[in-house]
């Protein structure tokens, strides 16, 4: 965990320094280092924020490059990520409620940005609906005022 945060931190300082390319990698390095430690940490809502800031911050800086495109694909990971680990620790109390909080969490986030770039259409609510599909919620329907 403490490599996951000395990641983060450089990522954060090149992030708030404009140096995005060297954020990213950081980020990057982050997210790697959860994925693998991800089954192994004792605490695993720890692990799964871990992760899900790891991404939100490589898809920050896309979006602030106005690489929108490759923020949604990031966020898509994310899922995907989330979905995988998810599945194989199906029924296990402490994997299910770490996975709905990190799953509100991103969909939230995701929403949150894309209403204040107002880059919202179709395949972004998409995107954003399979965040809380994984909630056994029903889907979330979005326009443009609500986001």
């Amino acid at each position: 965990m403490e490599q996951w945060k000395k990641e983060i931190l450089q990522g954060n300082t090149a992030f708030n320094e404009g140096q995005d390319g060297v954020a990213i990698r950081h980020y990057t390095t982050a997210c790697q280092r959860a994925r693998l430690l991800l089954p192994h940490w004792d605490d695993t809502e720890a692990a799964i924020v871990a992760l899900v800031i790891s991404y939100q911050n490589i898809a920050n800086v896309h979006f602030r490059k106005h690489n929108n495109s490759q923020a949604i694909n990031t966020y898509q990971d994310l899922y995907q990520q989330l979905k995988s680990y998810y599945l194989i620790n199906v029924g296990t109390s402490n994997i299910t409620s770490a996975f709905h909080g990190a799953s509100r969490r991103a969909g939230t986030e995701l929403a949150a940005n894309v209403k204040r770039l107002g880059i919202f259409s179709a395949h972004e609510e998409k995107v954003i609906n399979v965040f809380f599909e994984l909630e056994f919620q029903p889907i979330l329907h979005l326009s443009k005022d609500t986001a």
